[in-house]
């Protein structure tokens, strides 16, 4: 953001980004959305879009809180919405949650490549970890580039083929 302007590329970007996060790997093979989703009816559609908006509201509010009053961190919109103590205990939280699924990407990756192609779990694990601080290494502004990208259309893909079951 330069002088007061907003970049709406970058906002699709950075919200394309959060939106694979969210996604994940788990809707990788299409399974869960038609499980979690689809199995529902019209239901389950209601309830994802009710997940977005709840979803899109709380993201958005972070982020203007953030912006207008100048926060430099996380932690600093935490304090602000839950005061200093329950701010630090979900700053605390949040690293632990960070770490946490790091250390199951890391594990999943090398029970993948060893349930489908006979790897040592360790290669995986490695092969997982080594790329994850490749990247750390080149910057993450190239990945957010990428994923960006992906994240749109995995929405949209993961909404054709709920609609399209469902009907």
């Amino acid at each position: 953001m330069k002088n007061g302007s907003v970049n709406l590329l970058t906002i699709f970007k950075v919200a394309g980004a959060f939106l694979a996060m969210l996604i994940g790997a788990g809707f990788a093979t299409g399974q869960e959305v038609m499980q979690f989703f689809v199995a529902e009816g019209a239901k389950g559609i209601a309830g994802s879009l009710i997940f977005l908006l709840l979803g899109t509201y709380m993201a958005v509010s972070l982020l203007l809180t953030g912006h207008k009053h100048g926060f430099k961190n996380g932690e600093e919109v935490f304090k602000y919405f839950m005061g200093t103590i329950a701010g630090t205990v979900f700053t605390w939280y949040s690293i632990v949650l960070m770490f946490s699924l790091y250390v199951l990407m890391v594990a999943a990756a090398g029970s993948v490549l060893n349930e489908y192609y006979g790897t040592p779990v360790y290669v995986g694990s490695g092969v997982m970890a080594l790329l994850v601080m490749l990247a750390l290494y080149f910057g993450l502004h190239e990945l957010i580039d990428v994923i960006g990208v992906v994240g749109p259309v995995l929405i949209v893909v993961i909404l054709y083929l709920t609609i399209s079951t469902v009907i």
